[in-house]
């Protein structure tokens, strides 16, 4: 059915259809030369005699890849240093960043901003002690202050918290 569809026996199914209007003639494809089998098969072949060549069984291959390609085979056993220029031009770069960042982030923003309540909570706390002086007859006058002037903002708003 797939094969109906795709133009299977030629001239027939829904893709001439389909096409028909853009296809006037059948489609043949011709052979190409020789010269372009011998240049796409050459290098396989070159290929697959270099393997048998380097990878001779019981043998590793590695001395005798170095001393042919020398420089470059270092360069692909070693990725082409593409982890060690990551970590110097990405890595490095980016933890120097966050460090500086954490470092000037600490001190001026978040040291800053709590040395800045420091101040307000040294006021209230001294504010505060004369209130909480140990004797009860002070704590109770602050009590009742506090409940009267909760009662009169009550009583002015007209009875709602609203």
């Amino acid at each position: 059915m797939s094969a109906g569809c795709l133009g299977y026996p030629e001239g027939t199914g829904a893709i001439y259809e389909y096409l028909g209007s853009v296809i006037k003639q059948p489609i043949h494809a011709e052979h190409p030369p020789t010269i372009y089998w011998i240049v796409t098969i050459l290098p396989g072949l070159l290929g697959i005699g270099l393997a048998l060549l380097f990878y001779v069984p019981g043998k590793s291959p590695e001395p005798l890849v170095s001393k042919v390609f020398g420089f470059l085979a270092d360069l692909f056993v070693h990725k082409l240093y593409l982890d060690e220029l990551y970590e110097a031009f990405v890595v490095q770069p980016i933890k120097m960043l966050a460090q500086f960042c954490s470092q000037i982030g600490d001190m001026f923003i978040l040291d800053g901003f709590l040395h800045s309540w420091r101040e307000v909570f040294v006021f209230w706390g001294k504010a505060m002690r004369r209130l909480h002086s140990g004797q009860i007859q002070a704590s109770l006058a602050s009590f009742l202050a506090g409940v009267f002037i909760l009662l009169s903002y009550i009583l002015i708003r007209g009875g709602t918290w609203n």
